[in-house]
């Protein structure tokens, strides 16, 4: 998906907009560090999460999800206090980004850990 599809699909979301965190690579396609992603990955405090009514899912590290379509919501990563609004909807900021792709220990994030090392000066 690009930035574009990535509003488009935000926009069909019943949750009001301040009640969760857009994470992972759509945050970094809306930020403009890489060009799309395949999902939408996002995160709510643990109460607002009980009041969804989505089929739950384990997700990697073995957590508990809720999915619909080409969402996935945790609670995990949920940190309000680092974040930027973008068009009305809330996203991680890059150093929250960082972290998550820090903590996931993929390979496939090497490359964009990188370019997010050299954007945040780390």
């Amino acid at each position: 998906m690009t930035k574009e599809e990535i509003f488009d699909a935000l926009e069909t979301l019943d949750f009001p907009r301040d009640s969760y965190i857009v994470i992972g690579g759509a945050s970094l396609v809306v930020q403009d560090i890489i060009s799309s992603t395949s999902d939408i990955d996002l995160s709510c405090s643990k109460e607002f999460y009980e009041t969804i009514d989505w089929p739950i899912v384990t997700a990697n590290f073995g957590w508990e999800i809720k999915s619909r379509d080409i969402f996935d919501i945790g609670t995990d990563f949920y940190d309000p206090s680092n974040v930027v609004w973008i068009h009305g909807f809330c996203f991680a900021d890059l150093e929250a980004c960082y972290e998550l792709k820090i903590k996931e220990h993929r390979d496939s994030n090497q490359e964009v850990i990188k370019k997010l090392e050299k954007i945040l000066k780390k």
